[in-house]
């Protein structure tokens, strides 16, 4: 084959590997293979002679992480076109400056810590990533284990950057091993070889070892398989609330019930909670005295025109007054008291205006004819533990659909006193594809990481329990109607993880800065030489 094929198809070659190792139905191992063929093309172009370096080394990264992101994330466009094109364009680009930036410093300061650059720039990248307005971390290289999550479970201590470390010493470890001449000798793959089968290991005993903790809690969870295209925002409210309600009979003795993201799709007023509307069916069924719902609620502020703070995401109402709107749980107690948290990771662009404080004044010129590029809701800077009124020890995570993805935002829960994780999801918008697998296997992480068990109702599916050790218990297909009663063990044990965070993510931020820092310095010298 001509070396130019070669080239072209590298690229691809790489996206391939990387995609079909990503969950739920792919092979993880391939992940330590899936960045060889950039590494090639890197060492290929440093010695061609040709001209333009950096450029074709970035051109070549981008080409191999579109086609990974394609792949993996095609399913967007089911939601919205423009949002899969800006995500899968823009993440394979910040991927591919990831790659490029720790190649310049390789060039300038040698191989070795060209190394270094790529892993600390790469975990200082998916770190930063979880944290801006433009935050899309659900292709961290971590996350690919989700489907062999027995694999993984030192989760527990590192989180997800922790997999992605794996990841980026495994392929150079495996790439260093190919480009010395592939020698078979014992000491030659004894790194390698060891880099993958200690963690392995180490994760398999422990996932044989772990035994639940905490009391029993009755949870029940209910699926009422609504299309949000053609039925859920445009049907009868009120008959969708009966179809949900009459699920729950068989979930009578339960501790808690959860009903899924927006369960009740009409708008209801943060002042009027208490009043008779659409949430007395479900507060109906709290009056056994021992009985919680948390649901999913579309909750509206009003704000006053004289308040001396306003929210960035309120919206002008009459009179002066402004208007801001949540996606958010609701926790309905058996002494009749409530308390609500509003969703606060939210979808860039579908339910957050990127950089509010620049687009929010051209929103309606720049964003209004761009399908699903339009939404800015309310959040909260607290993360809220909702507790069972009746059973002190039942101490609810609210997590809400996207926040399920993120790692350390969910440990905030658990510091705050949470012994499950709720989950709560409408995964229909994407249709029976990739995507509402990949999520709920990302749940696994998060009871891994938190050691805290899952109880997770979606609209259309998948919902189900997960144990403490990510184990996926009782779960209800994808497009099918009804509910599911299990029980799961309230933990109050706090993990290393749930301590300390993405500490990978922030210790590679300040070390990336300062060899950033030295990079420059070391360009304007050779400049000035």
């Amino acid at each position: 084959m001509k070396k130019p094929l070669v080239v072209a198809l590298m690229p691809l070659l790489s996206g391939i590997l990387l995609g079909a190792a990503w969950p739920e139905r792919g092979l993880p191992l391939l992940l330590f293979l899936g960045l060889i063929p950039l590494l090639w093309l890197n060492e290929s172009v440093r010695n061609d002679g040709q001209p333009k370096k950096g450029m074709r080394i970035f051109l070549h990264a981008w080409a191999g992480f579109l086609s990974f992101n394609a792949l993996t994330t095609w399913w967007i466009w089911n939601s919205t076109a423009g949002g899969a094109l800006m995500a899968i364009l823009c993440n394979a680009l910040f991927m591919a400056l990831v790659w490029w930036l720790a190649e310049q410093v390789g060039q300038k300061f040698g191989r070795q810590r060209g190394y270094l650059a790529l892993l600390l720039f790469w975990l200082a990248f998916e770190y930063l990533h979880l944290n801006w307005d433009l935050t899309w971390p659900w292709l961290q290289l971590g996350n690919g284990f989700a489907g062999w999550y027995l694999l993984v479970q030192w989760y527990e201590i590192t989180g997800v950057l922790g997999g992605t470390l794996w990841v980026l010493v495994g392929n150079l470890a495996l790439w260093e091993w190919w480009r010395n001449g592939r020698q078979m000798q014992v000491k030659a793959l004894a790194f390698p070889v060891l880099w993958l089968l200690l963690p392995s290991s180490a994760s398999l005993l422990r996932y044989a070892s772990y035994e639940e903790q905490g009391s029993k809690a009755r949870m029940g969870c209910v699926q009422p398989n609504f299309d949000p295209y053609t039925e859920k925002f445009r049907g009868s409210s009120a008959q969708q609330i009966k179809t949900m309600i009459d699920l729950v009979e068989p979930l009578a003795e339960a501790d808690l019930i959860l009903f899924p993201e927006t369960a009740i799709p009409q708008p209801i007023w943060s002042d009027k909670i208490e009043a008779e509307g659409p949430l007395t069916p479900f507060r109906a069924l709290t009056k056994n005295g021992k009985t919680a719902v948390l649901t999913g609620i579309y909750c509206v502020d009003w704000l006053p025109a004289n308040l001396k703070s306003v929210p960035s995401s309120a919206s002008p109402g009459p009179n002066g007054s402004w208007i801001d709107d949540h996606n958010s749980a609701i926790l309905l107690n058996p002494d009749q008291s409530y308390a609500l948290y509003h969703k606060s990771k939210l979808v860039p662009g579908v339910e957050k205006l990127p950089f509010a404080s620049v687009l929010k004044p051209l929103q309606d010129k720049l964003f209004s004819s761009i399908q699903g590029l339009m939404g800015d809701m309310g959040t909260q800077r607290e993360r809220t533990v909702l507790a069972h009124s009746a059973r002190k020890e039942l101490r609810t995570a609210p997590i809400v659909c996207y926040e399920s993805v993120f790692g350390e935002f969910c440990t905030e829960f658990v510091r705050n006193g949470a012994t499950h994780l709720g989950i709560i999801t409408n995964d229909a918008w994407w249709g029976n594809t990739a995507g509402h697998r990949q999520l709920l296997a990302y749940a696994r992480l998060r009871a891994i990481e938190t050691r805290r068990a899952v109880a997770r109702s979606a609209n259309t599916g998948i919902s189900c329990f997960i144990n403490q050790r990510g184990d996926v218990e009782q779960p209800l297909a994808y497009e099918t109607r009804g509910a599911i009663y299990g029980e799961i063990r309230l933990n109050d044990h706090i993990t290393p993880y749930v301590v300390y965070g993405d500490w990978l993510g922030r210790f590679s931020v300040w070390i990336s800065g300062l060899l950033l820092a030295a990079f420059l310095v070391r360009q304007k010298l050779g400049r000035q030489s």
